[in-house]
């Protein structure tokens, strides 16, 4: 009975009601993409990362990196923005968002420039965030 009821609950979703899911590469065209990695993962300063995700039609994402150190400047430098719209540095110089402007491949190169703790905040479809995850480094 229990397998039957959850066969009936799968098959009663409509499509449209199934919430899609942006895709992570973990790696692409500009380097190891920082939202496929895992929570208080271990980078190395010396390299170039990205952020890269694939979107479907009607998907649209925000990354939001927050630098968690008393350091108050950002400490990351960002290019290859297409398909992105980067916002203003906040006024204390420790967050920026990244929304995309398109669906499909979005990438973009990203390098730190202080060996700060970074708080990245993912938003999926929504104005409240879906996911979230912090970045450490090693020298």
């Amino acid at each position: 009975m229990i397998i039957a009821f959850g066969c009936l609950l799968i098959f009663s979703c409509k499509k449209e009601d199934r919430k899609k899911v942006a895709w992570y590469p973990p790696i692409s065209f500009n380097g190891t993409n920082i939202l496929a990695l895992k929570d208080s993962s271990i980078l190395n300063a010396s390299t170039i990362y990205s952020i890269a995700a694939n979107l479907e039609k009607d998907q649209t994402l925000k990354v939001v990196l927050t630098n968690l150190s008393e350091y108050t400047h950002v400490v990351w430098q960002t290019s290859n923005l297409e398909n992105w719209i980067a916002s203003l540095i906040e006024p204390q110089g420790k967050s920026q968002s990244f929304t995309s402007s398109t669906h499909g491949d979005l990438d973009m190169k990203i390098e730190f420039t202080f060996q700060a703790p970074i708080r990245i905040d993912i938003y999926e479809d929504a104005d409240t965030i879906t996911s979230s995850k912090i970045i450490f480094w090693q020298n």
